[in-house]
C-alpha cells in the first residue's frame, strides 16, 4: 500500500472510532472527552456486573486513539454529510485492492501468511476482516495463532470478525492455544468464546474457569455427556453467589452428575437460603 492508501485507512480508523464514541467529523477535543466520560460510565464493569465490558473495552480503545489528535487532524478529516460516499468508495477501493493482493500471494504460502499476518495487527477491523477471509489454509499455523490472540486480546475486532475466526478449521492443539491464550481475557463476545470452545473437553474446561457469569450456562450447555467437569472447577463456580452462575451449575449437577450434589452438600444447604428462588429451587 502507498502513503495515500494508509492515509485513508488512518482517516477511517479515526472516523470509525468517532462513531463508537457516538460522534462525528467535526468532534473537537472537549466532544470526544465528554463522550468518553458519559459511555464509560454506562459500560463500566463495576455499575454492568461485567455484562458490558466488552462495550467498555471497545470504548476505551477508541478514546486512545483519537485523544491525543491536535485539531488540525480532526479537522482535516472528511466530512460525515458531503464527502461520506466519496470517502467510503476510497476505503472499499483500498480493501478490494487488498483483497487482490492476498489473491495473488496463493501460490505462494510464505507470503500469504506474512501477508495476512500483517494485517491482523491492523487496528483496523475491516482489514482485519480481509486478512481473516484468506486465512484458512492457516488455521493451524503457529505463527498465525500467536497473531490472532494478539488481535483478540487487543479487542480491535467487529462482530463480522468473530464469525470469520467461528468459521476456521481449528484443530484439537490450536484450540486448546487459543484457550491458554485468550482465557485470562473474560470480555470477549461470548459466540466467540463458544466459537473457539468447540467442543473440546480440555479447551472448555481452560474457557470455563475465567469465563464471565453470562458465558457460564451456554458452555455448560455444550458440555459433553460422558465427561465429568473437573472438581476444582465445580468448587470455584459454586463459591460464587451470583445466580447467573449457580443456576447452570446446579442444574448440570441435578441432572447429569448427582454424586455433586451429595459432595458438595454443605454448599448446598447454605445455598438453601440463597435470595434468588431460581437458585433455592435447584438445591431441593
Amino acid at each position: 500500500m502507498n502513503n495515500n492508501d494508509d492515509n485513508e485507512l488512518k482517516y477511517q480508523e479515526i472516523i470509525k472510532n468517532l462513531h463508537t464514541l457516538g460522534l462525528n467529523t467535526g468532534a473537537s477535543q472537549n466532544d470526544i472527552k465528554a463522550a468518553f466520560r458519559k459511555l464509560a460510565l454506562e459500560y463500566h464493569p463495576d455499575v454492568n456486573d461485567g455484562s458490558k465490558s466488552f462495550k467498555f473495552i471497545q470504548v476505551s480503545n477508541a478514546y486512545a486513539v483519537l485523544k491525543n489528535l491536535t485539531a488540525d487532524e480532526l479537522n482535516n478529516l472528511p466530512r460525515d454529510s458531503d464527502d461520506h460516499e466519496s470517502f467510503k468508495a476510497k476505503i472499499d477501493f483500498i480493501l478490494d485492492h487488498c483483497e487482490r493482493e492476498l489473491k495473488n500471494f496463493k501460490a505462494d504460502d510464505s507470503k500469504n501468511i506474512k501477508a495476512v499476518i500483517f494485517r491482523l495487527n491492523s487496528n483496523n477491523p475491516a482489514v482485519i476482516n480481509v486478512a481473516l477471509k484468506h486465512s484458512e489454509k492457516f488455521a493451524n499455523d503457529q505463527d498465525f495463532l500467536k497473531a490472532l490472540a494478539k488481535m483478540i486480546n487487543s479487542g480491535k475486532f467487529d462482530n463480522e470478525s468473530s464469525r470469520l475466526i467461528g468459521s476456521l478449521k481449528f484443530n484439537t492443539a490450536s484450540r486448546k492455544f487459543l484457550a491458554n491464550e485468550i482465557a485470562v481475557n473474560n470480555n470477549l463476545p461470548l459466540g466467540l468464546i463458544l466459537s473457539i470452545a468447540g467442543q473440546d473437553y480440555d479447551v472448555m474446561q481452560k474457557l470455563l474457569t475465567n469465563a464471565a457469569p453470562e458465558a457460564v450456562a451456554p458452555i455448560l450447555r455444550r458440555w459433553p455427556a460422558n465427561k465429568i467437569p473437573d472438581e476444582n472447577i465445580i468448587n470455584m463456580l459454586l463459591t460464587s453467589n451470583d445466580p447467573v452462575i449457580l443456576v447452570p451449575v446446579l442444574s448440570m449437577m441435578k441432572i447429569q452428575f448427582k454424586n455433586f450434589m451429595y459432595r458438595h452438600k454443605k454448599r448446598i444447604d447454605e445455598l438453601n437460603s440463597h435470595p434468588s428462588p431460581a437458585v433455592r429451587a435447584w438445591t431441593k
